[in-house]
């Protein structure tokens, strides 16, 4: 395990806002957030990942992993290449064609907001 004190990741901006505006499960999310480390944490387009390093990552039941990787990958989030190997090679897909629900995203929704303190008259 490499030791990330002081260190960081760099996400796009439009990616982070991508991953807010998600839709996904808890377990979705961390899968997402294991392949989001092995790829742009280590400079990378995609990367070779056991279930069993997603398992340890997440703290998922095997089961669990398998069922978010599917999900993720049928709604476009994941790109997946299986062989023969215990890893699978895992890339992110484009995060521009997420679907995420951008409409409710507070950057969307520009002076529409308001907040609770704005509305209170003295």
């Amino acid at each position: 395990m490499r030791n990330s004190e002081g260190g960081f990741r760099r996400i796009e901006n439009s990616l982070f806002e991508a991953l807010i505006g998600a839709k996904l499960s808890g377990s979705a999310y961390a899968v997402l957030l294991v392949v989001i480390d092995r790829t742009i944490g280590f400079r990378r387009q995609s990367a070779g990942i056991s279930l069993s390093h997603f398992q340890g990552q997440t703290g998922l039941s095997r089961q669990s992993v398998q069922q978010a990787i599917r999900r993720l990958e049928r709604e476009g989030f994941l790109k997946v290449v299986r062989d023969s190997t215990r890893r699978s090679c895992y890339s992110l897909a484009s995060h521009t064609d997420w679907q995420t629900g951008k409409g409710n995203h507070p950057s969307s929704l520009g002076k529409k907001i308001t907040l609770d303190w704005e509305r209170k008259s003295p």
